[in-house]
This record gives C-alpha cells, sequence and structure tokens, in this order.
C-alpha cells in the first residue's frame, strides 16, 4: 500500500477526536448531569443541538466554496485550530464556566464540522479513484474502531473524575489534532481536476433536476435525520429524569460500543454481496421497534443503542453507493455537500424534541422512521434505476 494511502487511513485516529469532543457522542449528557441544577438546562442542551445542526448545514455549504486546489491546505489549518479550541473548552467546563463553555464551543463546532465534512474532499484530491473506495472504507473502518474504544475511556473518565476527566478528554483530542497534522505534511494532490464553479449555489438546490431516486433519498435523510439523530440524547435525559445513575448509563452506554464494533463484521458482508441498501433498512426498522416498544432494561437500551449506531455506520456507505449509481452524473463532491445540507434540516428540527414529553417525542420519531423506511425500502426494490 502506497504511503500516501496509508496517512489517509491515519485520520482513523481522528476517533479519539469525536468520543471526547462532539456533542452527540458523550458531551451532551455529561453537560446534561453535571449542570441539572439549573432550571433550565435542557433548554440549554437544546440550544446546543439546534446550534449543532445548524453549523452542520453552514460547514457544507462552506466547503461547497473550497477550491480543490485549496481542500489540503484548509484541512491541515483547520487541524491546528482544532487543537487550541479543544483545550479552551477543556478548561472552561474545569472551571465550571457553563456559559463560556456554550461559547467556545460553537465556535469549535463551527470548525469541527468543516474539518468532518471536508474528510471525504481531501481524500478524493489525494486518492487515485480506482483506489478511492478501498481507502475510504479501510478508514472508516479503523475511526469507528477508534471511536468506539475511546468511548470506553471517556466513559470512564467522565464518571470516575468529573470535570477533570473532561479536561484530560480535552487535552488528548488536541493532541490527536496536532499529530495528524503532522502525520498529513507530505499529502500531495494525485487527483487533479479543474475547480467546480459555486456561482449560483441557488442552481445548486434545485431538486428538480436530480434523478428521482436521489430526491427521494434525501427527503428520507430527512426523516431519518429528525428521528435518529437525538435519539440516544432523548432516551438519555429521560432515563436521567427517571432517576437512572449517570454510571449506569455509561455502562449502558459502553455496552452499546461493544455491539457496535461488532456491527463492522456485518457491514463487510453487506458490503461484500451488495446488500448496503437492505441492511439500512433493516437497521432502521430495528430502531423503530425498540423505540416503540420504550425498552428499559440495561441491555435491550445497550441493543437500541447500538442499533442507532449500527444505521449511522450504514448511511455513509448506503449515501456513497447511491452517488455512485445515481443517473445524474455531478460532481460528487457537490452532490454529497448538498444531500447534508438539505437532509441536515430533519437534524435541526430534531433539537425540538428535547422540550416536548418523552412520549410524544417517541411517538414523532417513529412516525419519521416509518416513512424513512417505505422510502428507503422503494429505492431498494427500484435498484437506483
Amino acid at each position: 500500500m502506497p504511503k500516501q494511502e496509508r496517512r489517509i487511513i491515519s485520520l482513523a485516529i481522528m476517533g479519539i477526536c469525536f468520543a471526547s469532543m462532539y456533542w452527540n457522542d458523550g458531551i451532551n449528557d455529561f453537560i446534561y448531569d453535571r449542570y441539572k441544577h439549573i432550571g433550565n438546562i435542557t433548554i440549554i442542551c437544546s440550544v446546543i443541538t439546534f446550534f449543532c445542526s445548524s453549523m452542520l448545514s453552514v460547514a457544507n455549504i462552506i466547503v461547497m466554496y473550497i477550491p480543490r486546489s485549496k481542500i489540503i491546505k484548509c484541512f491541515k489549518n483547520l487541524l491546528l485550530i482544532c487543537a487550541l479550541l479543544a483545550i479552551l473548552i477543556g478548561f472552561t467546563v474545569q472551571f465550571n464556566h457553563i456559559f463560556i463553555f456554550i461559547l467556545m464551543y460553537f465556535v469549535f463546532d463551527l470548525v469541527f464540522e468543516i474539518l468532518s465534512v471536508l474528510h471525504y474532499g481531501y481524500e478524493v484530491v489525494a486518492t487515485e479513484d480506482d483506489r478511492l473506495i478501498h481507502v475510504e472504507n479501510k478508514r472508516k473502518i479503523g475511526f469507528f474502531m477508534v471511536k468506539g474504544s475511546f468511548v470506553l475511556i471517556c466513559n470512564f473518565l467522565f464518571v470516575q473524575l468529573g470535570n477533570l476527566g473532561f479536561l484530560i478528554a480535552c487535552i488528548a483530542s488536541s493532541i490527536t489534532f496536532i499529530v495528524i497534522y503532522f502525520i498529513q505534511q507530505n499529502i500531495s494532490y494525485v487527483n487533479i481536476k479543474p475547480d467546480v464553479k459555486n456561482d449560483n449555489i441557488i442552481q445548486k438546490f434545485n431538486l428538480r433536476k436530480y434523478s428521482k431516486n436521489f430526491k427521494l433519498f434525501v427527503v428520507a435523510s430527512i426523516f431519518i435525520q429528525f428521528s435518529t439523530i437525538n435519539l440516544v440524547m432523548i432516551f438519555s435525559y429521560h432515563l436521567m429524569d427517571s432517576g437512572m445513575e449517570f454510571s449506569t448509563l455509561k455502562i449502558t452506554k459502553s455496552i452499546t460500543v461493544l455491539i457496535a464494533i461488532l456491527a463492522f463484521f456485518v457491514i463487510e458482508i453487506l458490503n461484500k454481496y451488495k446488500k448496503i441498501l437492505f441492511g439500512y433498512v433493516l437497521s432502521l426498522f430495528i430502531v423503530l421497534i425498540l423505540s416503540i416498544l420504550n425498552v428499559s432494561s440495561i441491555f435491550m437500551l445497550a441493543i437500541l443503542f447500538g442499533a442507532i449506531s449500527f444505521q449511522g455506520m450504514l448511511a455513509c456507505p448506503a449515501r456513497y453507493f447511491l452517488l455512485a449509481n445515481d443517473s445524474y452524473m455531478e460532481e460528487n463532491i457537490q452532490k454529497d455537500a448538498i444531500l447534508n445540507i438539505i437532509s441536515n434540516i430533519g437534524g435541526i428540527l430534531s433539537s425540538t424534541l428535547l422540550l416536548v414529553p418523552f412520549r410524544l417525542a417517541i411517538f414523532m420519531t417513529s412516525i419519521s422512521l416509518l416513512i424513512a423506511i417505505i422510502s428507503i425500502f422503494y429505492i431498494f426494490k427500484t435498484r437506483l434505476r
């Protein structure tokens, strides 16, 4: 394997940063538990969730305007900015400055989302076309393995050390960003194409020009984002409000990580037999059933959280499969960004689910999931034609 491909795959260690710094992956319940004595903590968490979802759309729009010739330089600079902000965020929590934390995290989240979205473009310009899927799969598998392992470590740190544990996790993230920066120093362009002009962004969002299945997948993605992106958070807050200890919740999420790791092998089998979309529909159906059953035992909760993680893992290969087989051939980096921006409407709207009663939130997510499953199943049956 060429050295440059190994460097691209090494981006998998950024799973450390996602495990410790990404809002939906652990910070939210830590902040909720630490500051639940504040009367409006649910509103605060909802606002942060709304902002994080909004920043994902903003990040995708920004990435659409980054020229191919500037992607590698931008990616490296973003790594350094994230390293600095991660340290600052850790100290704001250590000294219990919740509102300073919110402001700092807003800035960090925007930069981190741009970095996250830019991953795909970074791989495209630094990898040969015929090697892209292979390198992407290797990086993704490594990423989820690293992330899953570090989630276990973060759970231990948050439960045993509290604010100090969060600071340690932030320092680990900062070091990881810096290490990645130096590993990527000798990356060069190997897939050079003319920069895509984006003079009229409104035309990019004119869905009428895209294929029928692409439009349907966009609609389905909106409902999927609405129903799943904050589902773990909804259950977590409900369980803590019902008396579950923070340590017990983290144990449950630790079991979830082990289930998610096993899911990698299932994904490899699905990919081998080209059944990614079938697996995606099945994972959404499992989430729907377990949500309706309103499970409460640690084991069943772990399965529910694991199923949510599993569908999240399948979302990327399912999307890439769609983009590769779609009849409307536009620049895939552009199409991926457009899909992210529009479908993230569901993620933005889902922040309101944290403010409604638990049973109503589950009812709304269940209806949304059912619509998404029917849409994805239709795409699967038509085989993207």
